[in-house]
């Protein structure tokens, strides 16, 4: 009977784990970036100052939430992708519900009211009473600067509803492109992993 004796060494085992840990980190860091892409390409094509519809990726209006849009690498080879830094982010993908909290919101209803409410200026405004329905803030046309401001004309006033409460439908477009980019993540993962264990195992033996 022949006996063999096998003996193992685990000096190196330590090494052999950051390694491969590197390596998971790129993978994962190379998904990441895929998914961010694909959330960015996402967004509606909708006209400016137009909402896209309920259950759809919000239209572009000034490219803050797509540039909000961030991946970032995190502890235990992961990371974190989505919006970072934008109150709105969160209740686009979910949906929610604005509380005034003893004022009242004010809601646009066409195209000068949304532009004037980026501007964030102080526009001449009347209220209007409706009975049983919400009041409306209409804009005036009394000041030459507002005017020159908000590009409105007597026939395109602003126009606000006055409401306490304001519920948002969701507009998914996180979620989607997740499921849209994970044949590509897949493949990103693949390549950049095995490039790094080559690079840190077939090339160190050069």
């Amino acid at each position: 009977m022949i006996r063999y004796t096998v003996k193992t060494n685990f000096n190196n085992v330590p090494a052999f784990r950051a390694k491969v840990g590197i390596a998971l980190d790129k993978g994962v860091a190379a998904a990441a970036l895929e998914l961010k892409g694909e959330i960015q390409r996402g967004f509606g094509k909708g006209a400016r100052l137009t909402a896209s519809a309920p259950g759809t990726p919000p239209n572009v209006q000034r490219g803050q939430l797509r540039a909000s849009i961030r991946a970032i690498p995190q502890a235990n080879h992961t990371a974190l992708v989505g919006s970072f830094g934008l109150p709105y982010g969160r209740i686009h993908e979910f949906g929610g519900t604005i509380v005034a909290g003893g004022k009242m919101l004010k809601v646009p209803v066409n195209a000068s009211a949304k532009r004037a409410s980026e501007l964030g200026d102080n526009l001449p405004a009347v209220v209007i009473k409706r009975p049983g329905k919400p009041p409306i803030l209409m804009g005036t046309d009394g000041s030459r600067r507002a005017s020159r401001t908000f590009g409105f004309t007597r026939s395109d006033l602003p126009v606000w509803i006055l409401t306490p409460v304001v519920r948002i439908p969701p507009r998914p477009y996180i979620r989607p492109a997740a499921l849209r980019a994970r044949p590509a993540m897949l493949k990103a993962f693949n390549v950049a992993s095995t490039a790094a264990m080559q690079q840190a195992f077939v090339g160190a033996k050069r």
